[in-house]
């Protein structure tokens, strides 16, 4: 097919748009890389590639301090169970271990991230926790989890931590005490190893290539006046090869990726290194030109070199614009475009990720938002994406809390809201279990606000000359069976390029159970000149000032659940 590209020269970055008739269902980006590339060979567990692999990790432990640093680190911690895969001289084996036995040896560990996908996989239980201790039969392994084991070796460690294998699967007890150290397991593990590239068990990490597909190549560009070569890549090489792969589409991947110190990503073509200070891959083991590093996870990788406590002041204690928080903001876009086989695993599948970042913002998590930002945190909304977010039917959170739907949500940087339409003077969240970031069973706000009945709206999610503003909705459904709307008005959102502002906040409806109880039902947007009293309905024709509020608008207390 006939594709248009764009070729960067030299230090100007020029552009010179050129059409190549090519075969090909990849984009491909031409550039003056500032990086060697690397032939790759037709196997990707061969010694160089293993020893490609090692190099990474032993350059990344000796060498990068940012790499070092973890908060909250446990000196010495070890998870309750690992896998022994055997002594350096022997054979490859693997038998269940308590990490407790293995206090004093300094004995290290990896971690595996990997899709459960539908097919029954091998797991330990009550009834074969013994027999493990024992041996566990390497033929009796999913391919992933051989090569992980044959991986963890030839990187240099025995010890290999696997979900399935170092969890009771059949213990409710024992999987909610240790999914509470999910966190910890990924963070203070020495490196994780990703089966990126598959979609189960069965998939593995290691793969037969075709060099040729893979490699970058040499294009020479003749021009009147001289000639210059240009390296050609393919521009969604990280792409497809991590940020879409089938591994990062896994909810529970989130936490274990952002919260690992290093990532070995064993993807679909190619092997990828992804650490607190470089990204890389077999083709470009230097290094990947910042270019090709999609922005979603540059901005991923912003939140791992913000895990280290801040300095906090009492002036912090009802607005935070921190870098933290804006990172914390866009992880939880990312999660929320993930899937979870388990509904309600929602919190806990971040639970562990929110335990570090309490470390380092010194702050109260509720339900997925912080107390020092907790006005500015309700200010999500569910996005027009082509599955319409829907609120869970089993309680997860309170309707404030993106925890509480499935579907894509957006939000804003804190720096952009102003102003104090509500003073909170209550919030109690109630956990179901002894984890303070995990499944919580009720949770609601005291407010003083403003409350103002407006008229039914409609789903519209981008301003236009008919309707008032915008109104994003929880959920569809909920919102047309209601006859009742409420406007809660929370903060001013600055818009910077036309040094304008608009007015944010949420739709609310009345709770049945209780006067002056409310729960959310979708988000709010309105502009100067309109009138908030018809968001999301037919605009009026004359314009008002100040939204339609008035300093007489009398403020009341209300409980938001």
């Amino acid at each position: 097919m006939s594709l248009s590209f764009t070729l960067f020269a030299g230090l100007s970055r020029s552009r010179i748009q050129v059409r190549l008739s090519i075969h090909s269902s990849h984009g491909l980006k031409f550039s003056k890389l500032s990086t060697a590339w690397h032939k790759v060979q037709d196997r990707t567990n061969t010694r160089e590639v293993l020893a490609m692999c090692r190099n990474w990790l032993q350059d990344c432990v000796a060498n990068h301090e940012i790499c070092r640093e973890r908060v909250g680190t446990i000196d010495k911690w070890l998870p309750t169970r690992l896998l022994d895969t055997g002594a350096p001289a022997d054979p490859v084996s693997l038998r269940l271990v308590v990490g407790e036995n293995l206090a004093g040896t300094g004995a290290k560990y990896l971690a595996l991230s990997h899709c459960w996908g539908k097919s029954v996989i091998l797991s330990l239980k009550t009834s074969n926790i013994e027999a493990f201790e024992e041996e566990i039969p390497f033929s009796s392994l999913p391919r992933t989890f051989q090569h992980a084991t044959v991986a963890a070796r030839s990187l240099g460690y025995r010890y290999l931590w696997i979900d399935s294998l170092c969890i009771l699967q059949d213990s409710s007890e024992d999987w909610q005490y240790e999914s509470s150290f999910m966190g910890d397991v990924y963070s203070q593990c020495d490196c994780v190893i990703a089966a990126t590239g598959s979609k189960d068990g069965s998939g593995g990490l290691f793969r037969i290539r075709e060099p040729k597909f893979i490699e970058p190549f040499i294009l020479r560009a003749k021009w009147s006046f001289y000639e210059e070569d240009y390296t050609c890549v393919n521009a969604d090489v990280w792409t497809r090869g991590v940020a879409e792969a089938p591994l990062n589409q896994r909810g529970w991947v989130v936490q274990e990726r952002m919260l690992a110190p290093r990532t070995l990503h064993f993807g679909d073509h190619q092997i990828f290194w992804e650490c607190r200070q470089l990204e890389a891959c077999e083709t470009m083991p230097q290094g990947l030109p910042s270019d090709l590093i999609v922005a979603g996870d540059r901005e991923g990788n912003a939140f791992k070199r913000w895990m280290k406590p801040i300095k906090r002041t009492a002036n912090d204690a009802q607005q935070v614009s921190d870098g933290p928080l804006d990172s914390w903001d866009y992880i939880v876009e990312v999660y929320m475009r993930s899937k979870l086989t388990k509904g309600e695993d929602k919190l806990i599948a971040l639970s562990g990720m929110a335990k570090k970042m309490q470390l380092v913002l010194k702050d109260e998590y509720l339900a997925g938002l912080w107390r020092s930002s907790l006005v500015n945190g309700m200010l999500w909304w569910a996005e027009d994406a082509d599955t319409p977010s829907m609120r869970y039917p089993l309680y997860r959170g309170p309707s404030w809390s993106w925890a509480s739907i499935d579907g894509n949500i957006s939000r804003t940087v804190s720096s952009d809201l102003y102003g104090d339409f509500v003073k909170i003077l209550e919030v109690t969240i109630q956990p179901l279990g002894k984890d303070l970031t995990g499944q919580v069973q009720s949770g609601h706000i005291m407010l003083e606000c403003i409350v103002k009945a407006i008229n039914k709206p409609s789903a519209h999610h981008w301003s236009s000359m008919f309707t008032s503003g915008q109104y994003h909705p929880d959920d569809r459904r909920e919102s047309e069976s209601l006859d009742e709307f409420y406007a809660l008005p929370l903060r001013n959102h600055r818009i910077r390029v036309q040094d304008d502002e608009d007015l944010w906040g949420l739709i609310i409806a009345k709770e049945d159970s209780s006067p002056n109880t409310f729960r959310r039902v979708g988000f709010f947007r309105v502009e100067d000149g309109e009138d908030i009293k018809f968001v999301g309905s037919k605009s009026p024709p004359e314009k008002v000032s100040n939204f339609g509020l008035s300093i007489n608008d009398k403020r009341q207390l209300i409980r938001l659940v």
